[in-house]
């Protein structure tokens, strides 16, 4: 089976046409077998009751030939539906061909790229970085070309596809016209549905009813969908004359409310089809302006949703299908709200937002091509009447003067009052519920993410009308738009995705003053989301998404943030997590429920984690050096993690004290949560004895750096440094005792072989154990013959337990730097 289908059965059809072939066939002869009977009886009977049959016989005859070319139509039709059928699988059939032929050719463009790559980076000398960025970027973008090629004709064969099946749609509308016109007499749809169940319906019309349904399918229900059709037509035609008699009471608003029949496609195809948009946008005019009470303006607003939501419903070939609304409907919608809107003021683009919030569902029901646009829209005019006011220009000011309510229940959810209205917050709140609408919106027209763009939207914005409320909006599609996480190269939504995670999180981390504090459960969802997938976002704001790869694809082996900038994202997480300090210390506090921002980041991390952990552990031959290398960075993402929740509870308000107290019970809450589940019991052998050392490196580490037993902060003064990175730089130092205490520095490099070979050079060595090296590094001015004796071993031996990265480096890192020379590394 191909990937574009149809599912007409013909055999039944087919079986329907011949069997109406029969009966008029049948008719036919019988009708001449009727009629000519009296004449063959002639005078052999005559009198009063030979005349009255006779006539009757006559009579029956003449209705029989009525009644017979009436099959014969209904046969001839379903012939015709029959040869559309074929011609749309012929079409379809060509278009499966076609989209095989072309994911095969975007196949081989991007193996021979690869070819290519792979031959260009064997000619390179040994070390030549520059010519392997080229040759991996000359990948990327000839995988890139090769993607748009085949999303462009993809969606060629798509647009095919959509017309072969509107053009059977409509053959199958015209097909139950012929039999709706051929049937004798009308039966309805719920007496043959009793006469299947085996209800008392007699005659002939409804065992052809019948018949005609067995074959083509109780889904056709011909009369009853053309009965709705014009109950949504006559209600079209009542509202149109409704609008134009306002002001309306509560009853009049709830009579036309009582005729509308939302979830009916039929109805709404009737409806929509004779609607007239312009009494749509007088009657938003009349609810905002000419209400008679705040009660009225929300009845009103009833009605207003009711029609929204048809309008959703009927713009999406999902949900409306069979019966499609007339294709410059919503052309004509949108045109009718500009032409009221003279002044150019802004209140066609509002009522126009309206309608769109009001009328999505979640699940998203509107087409999101058509709400792609509308939004794009909606920001083109703001920008435009922003930039022409000089940053005068505020929606609110469209609906003042009226009465200071919002007419739709789902604006009211989230403007507080008319005042506030804001209509690319009205539209954001629906695209939040529609991730393709959402990304689209944030791409510019070469189909990347619009940078300048976010940037309006982040901090560019003075038309909106409560900062408060559009963080919310803003972050449900930014979070929408970033829900698209896995493997995938430039051009596809996975990789539009973590482009505008990582520069969300650079423009609020160098803006932390223009954060909304309303967006905070949205970054955390969108953050953990890209836990792995973030990690081709970039490290800073400059540079196209990219970082450590062979095949240009997103990988999952990553548990930190690592390309985001350590800066931003901590300037971030410092303004995230303080919704925690209310969580624990608010008004309305719950501190049961702990530090629920901070929590589920945290989680996120301990999941990507035990993936790896569980990956590494179980390989074959056992890498005790990826897990070493996992521990390292487990431990430091957890430690940058727990810094930050506690300077947010700092900036809070809360003691330093408080604030240790809080993020070390957060941080033991999440290792509860977390690393303590990892399965070790079945873990045997060297990996389950290493994967608990692992485990209790991170733990202690984490903890030590965090929460250390010496006072360092004259230390950091000293050097300039601040407490977090004089701490971070500790933690290295830790991890070489930790490892040596779990037996990891073992043979010819760990320290004890280092002292019996060296033991002049070995006083950093006391009874056959290391000195506490965070101590000796923060005393190392007052000790200098053990602190040059412990680097002399670490650069001879040491460091090779630490991924062969140099101390100078280890310190300039600690695992998570705030150097931005090193920003995008993560570990």
């Amino acid at each position: 089976m191909g990937h574009f289908t149809i599912d007409v059965d013909v055999d039944q059809l087919a079986s329907a046409q011949s069997g109406f072939t029969t009966l008029g066939q049948h008719l036919t002869t019988h009708s001449e077998q009727v009629s000519s009977t009296p004449g063959e009886i002639g005078t052999a009977w005559t009198g009063t009751a030979a005349t009255a049959v006779k006539s009757e016989m006559t009579g029956l005859g003449d209705k029989t030939k009525q009644f017979a070319p009436k099959f014969t139509e209904a046969a001839e039709a379903i012939g015709t539906f029959v040869t559309a059928v074929h011609t749309c699988q012929s079409t379809i059939d060509t278009l499966n061909r076609q989209w095989d032929q072309y994911n095969q050719d975007c196949t081989d463009a991007i193996n021979r790229a690869k070819t290519q790559h792979d031959t260009t980076v064997g000619g390179l000398d040994d070390g030549d970085t520059a010519g392997k960025q080229t040759a991996d970027s000359d990948l990327g973008v000839a995988r890139g070309r090769a993607a748009d090629a085949l999303r462009y004709q993809l969606q060629g064969l798509q647009y095919g596809y959509t017309e072969a099946v509107s053009t059977l749609r409509t053959a199958a509308k015209a097909l139950g016209d012929a039999l709706e016109g051929a049937v004798v007499l009308a039966v309805p749809d719920e007496t043959v549905r009793d006469y299947k169940a085996g209800g008392d319906v007699s005659g002939l019309l409804s065992s052809l009813r019948r018949a005609g349904v067995d074959a083509l399918g109780d889904e056709l229900h011909l009369p009853h969908d053309k009965q709705s059709q014009a109950d949504g037509a006559d209600a079209a035609e009542a509202f149109n004359d409704f609008a134009d008699t306002g002001p309306h009471t509560d009853a009049e608003l709830q009579a036309m409310l009582d005729r509308f029949h939302i979830s009916d496609e039929a109805f709404r195809q009737g409806f929509l089809d004779d609607l007239d948009p312009q009494a749509l946008v007088f009657l938003q005019r009349v609810a905002h302006m000419g209400a008679s009470s705040e009660g009225n303006a929300k009845k009103y607003g009833e009605v207003i949703t009711a029609i929204s939501q048809m309008m959703a419903q009927g713009s999406n070939v999902a949900t409306q299908g069979t019966y499609p609304v007339r294709h410059d409907f919503y052309d004509d919608w949108q045109q009718a709200a500009q032409d009221m809107d003279v002044t150019d003021s802004g209140e066609a683009e509002l009522f126009i937002a309206e309608v769109l919030q009001a009328g999505q569902g979640d699940p998203a029901t509107w087409d999101s091509a058509l709400a792609t646009q509308i939004a794009r829209d909606t920001i083109a005019f703001e920008r435009r009447k922003t930039e022409e006011s000089g940053g005068t220009f505020t929606w609110g000011d469209i609906l003042r003067g009226g009465y200071d309510v919002m007419p739709t229940q789902a604006a009211r959810d989230i403007t507080p009052n008319a005042g506030q209205a804001d209509a690319l917050q009205l539209v954001f709140d629906a695209l939040g519920k529609d991730p393709v609408a959402a990304q689209d919106t944030l791409l510019d027209s070469d189909g990347g993410v619009d940078h300048d763009l976010l940037h309006y939207l982040y901090g560019g914005r003075s038309a909106g009308g409560n900062a408060y409320t559009w963080g919310d909006a803003l972050g449900g599609t930014l979070e929408a738009a970033t829900s698209y996480v896995g493997p995938g190269g430039e051009g596809t939504r996975n990789y539009d995705s973590a482009d505008i995670v990582q520069d969300m999180v650079h423009w609020y981390g160098t803006h932390p003053d223009r954060y909304p504090i309303t967006m905070d459960q949205h970054v955390v969802d969108i953050l953990s989301h890209h836990i792995q997938a973030v990690n081709y976002a970039g490290s800073g704001a400059e540079g196209p998404v990219s970082g450590n790869h062979a095949d240009g694809l997103l990988e999952y082996q990553r548990i930190a943030l690592a390309n985001l900038d350590k800066g931003d994202l901590a300037n971030l997480l410092k303004n995230v997590f303080g919704e925690d300090y209310y969580a624990q210390h608010g008004e309305h506090a719950d501190p049961s429920k702990g530090f629920p921002m901070y929590q589920q980041l945290s989680a996120a991390q301990q999941a990507a984690f035990r993936r790896d952990f569980l990956e590494i552990t179980g390989a074959d031959p056992f890498d005790q050096g990826r897990l070493e290398a996992l521990a390292h960075q487990q431990g430091s993402a957890q430690n940058d993690m727990a810094l930050n929740l506690r300077d947010a509870l700092k900036a809070q308000g809360a003691s330093a004290d408080q604030a240790d107290a809080d993020a070390k019970a957060a941080f033991d809450f999440v290792l509860g949560l977390g690393i303590d589940q990892l399965p070790m019991d079945k873990l045997g052998g060297p990996a389950g004895s290493l994967g608990g050392a692992a485990i209790d490196a991170i733990k202690d580490g984490a903890l030590n750096a965090i929460f250390p037993d010496h006072d360092y902060e004259g230390q950091a003064n000293s050097e300039g440094l601040s407490v977090q990175e004089y701490l971070r730089r500790l933690t290295p130092l830790q991890y070489v005792g930790q490892l040596e205490e779990a037996g990891m520095l073992d043979g010819p490099n760990s320290p004890d072989a280092w002292a019996q070979a060296h033991p002049d050079e070995a006083s950093f060595m006391r009874d056959g154990q290391m000195v506490d090296l965070a101590d000796l590094y923060a005393h190392r001015a007052d000790r200098p013959d053990q602190w040059n004796d412990f680097l002399y071993y670490y650069q001879e031996h040491g460091q090779s337990a630490l991924n062969d990265l140099d101390l100078t480096e280890q310190f300039e890192l600690g695992f998570l730097t705030s150097d931005d020379t090193h920003s995008g590394s993560g570990g």
